[in-house]
This record gives C-alpha cells, sequence and structure tokens, in this order.
C-alpha cells in the first residue's frame, strides 16, 4: 500500500487517447521504485456495432526494455461497452526492470468516429531517492 506523506510518482504507462487498433503504451524504468506499484485503468468502453466489443488490457514486463511478457496478475478485467475504472496492485520485487500497458481489441466494428476508444493506464508508486 503506498502510504501518504511519502515520494509518490505517477508515470502514464498508456495515454489517454483514441485508440482503434491493438496498442502498447510506453515502458517505465521501475529502477528506484520500492514495494507495491498501483496500475489504474481508465477507459470509456468500447462502441461497436456486434455487442461482442471486448477490450484487454495487460501489464507486461522485461528485463532490458525490449521483449515484453505478460506479468502475473497484471490483467485488468476485460471491458466491454461500458466504461470501467480499476485499479491492480503488483510488487516490484516480483517484476522486471521495465513495465508498459497493452491494449488488444476485440470487436467486429469499433466506432472510430468520435476519435477512437479513450482510454489509459497511469503508474504510481514510491520512489526511493
Amino acid at each position: 500500500m503506498i502510504a501518504p506523506g511519502l515520494n509518490a510518482v505517477s508515470e502514464t504507462c498508456l495515454p489517454a487517447t483514441g485508440y482503434s487498433l491493438t496498442a502498447t503504451g510506453s515502458r517505465v524504468d521501475l529502477k528506484g521504485y520500492t514495494g507495491e506499484v498501483a496500475f489504474h485503468l481508465v477507459s470509456q468502453g468500447a462502441t461497436g456495432t456486434d455487442g461482442k466489443e471486448a477490450l484487454a488490457f495487460a501489464i507486461q514486463d522485461s528485463a532490458a526494455g525490449t521483449t515484453f511478457a505478460d506479468v502475473t496478475g497484471g490483467g485488468f478485467t476485460s471491458v466491454g461497452n461500458a466504461a470501467a475504472d480499476e485499479l491492480i496492485r503488483l510488487d516490484t520485487r516480483k517484476m522486471n526492470r521495465y513495465v508498459t500497458a497493452t491494449l488488444t481489441i476485440t470487436a467486429t466494428t469499433i466506432f472510430t468516429a468520435d476519435g477512437g476508444i479513450s482510454s489509459s493506464v497511469s503508474m504510481i508508486g514510491v520512489k526511493q531517492y
């Protein structure tokens, strides 16, 4: 748990923008973070034509920052055509040095007239200085 008054830092893993395809966010360097970090997902949900829209968000890690794989416990609840707001906590001691967030969209058709799907994933943690 992140205690109030500590050196909490927020990093953007997947920026809030209009997505219409699968996306991988920016890599974040965990060097200096201690203990648990929280990943916060905010999404407007998917709007499509077949009622089978699904957005899958996951946290991935990498030792060198090049090849990423899913982190155990790093999957968010699948998002359909409703808004989502979810927080997951992961232990930095059980992850590799670099992390990112991914989005996989499953749908026959996603409406993109309004700029696509607006979603973001942020990481909040305590850095040791």
